[in-house]
């Protein structure tokens, strides 16, 4: 496994009126690139982004948690399920997955008294 150190480094874009200079993680920094490659509509490059910080990161929630979300928004039901169930098997005790697992159920409560009604 690969450990990386957790330091603050110096982002810089310098594509045009992308420009921006923060310091942050090296997760932030991963996950940032995510959303500024979804937020130009490229979502092969920000699933790359996503990927590698997941790879590199593995025990980081809200990497994780960010994958998930992602995918969910996407409307890719079997990726974000598949992210969900690790989410699940390696945070069982986070209060934000445990939160939306409480969503998910509601929801699926809704669908089944929807059901049964008709």
């Amino acid at each position: 496994m690969v450990v990386l150190p957790s330091t603050s480094l110096k982002m810089s874009d310098h594509s045009g009126s992308n420009q921006f200079s923060t310091s942050c993680t090296d997760q932030d920094y991963l996950v940032l690139r995510a959303r500024e490659a979804l937020g130009k509509g490229d979502s092969w490059e920000a699933k790359t982004w996503m990927l590698t910080a997941r790879a590199i990161f593995p025990g980081n929630f809200s990497i994780q948690f960010e994958a998930y979300t992602k995918e969910k928004e996407g409307g890719h039901v079997k990726e974000s399920a598949k992210c969900l169930q690790s989410l699940f098997d390696k945070f069982p005790e986070e209060v934000k997955l445990i939160k939306e697992i409480e969503v998910i159920m509601e929801v699926l409560r809704n669908v089944t008294a929807d059901q049964e009604v008709m």
